[in-house]
């Protein structure tokens, strides 16, 4: 599942010390039921980073409040600390103190239009004469 969602450092230059970002990309669906289980199937991952971002695309801002809300109660749960997933010598011990778990939520909202159709032949349909 995670293969379908980009992700990104928020600093290139210390790829040490930044903030992960994971960004969601909502279909345009009735419901926020599948970024529900974009949390369930990263929850582990995402305590494991400890300071990431999450970042919400939509090309319409109808599902981020309730997304914003669902995000906050989700991470606001005291949970145990992670087992660690990256070895030391990828993520050093001091750069992520373990139990430290620094959330970030942003929506992002795109905006679109579709491109005029130009085309040089006529328009409606054209009756062949024999």
């Amino acid at each position: 599942m995670l293969a379908s969602f980009p992700i990104s450092l928020a600093d290139k230059t210390r790829p040490i010390q930044s903030s992960v970002r994971f960004a969601f990309i909502d279909e345009g669906l009735l419901t926020i039921e599948k970024f529900l289980r974009f949390l369930s199937a990263t929850d582990r991952l995402l305590r494991a980073v400890g300071s990431f971002e999450v970042i919400y695309v939509s090309v319409s801002a109808f599902h981020f409040e309730a997304a914003k809300a669902t995000f906050w109660k989700h991470f606001s749960k005291v949970s145990p600390p992670s087992p660690r997933l990256f070895h030391d010598d990828v993520r050093p011990a001091a750069a992520q103190p373990c139990g430290t778990l620094q959330p970030r939520f942003t929506t992002l909202l795109l905006g679109y239009n579709y491109p005029i159709l130009q085309r040089s032949e006529a328009r409606g349909s054209v009756r062949v004469r024999n």
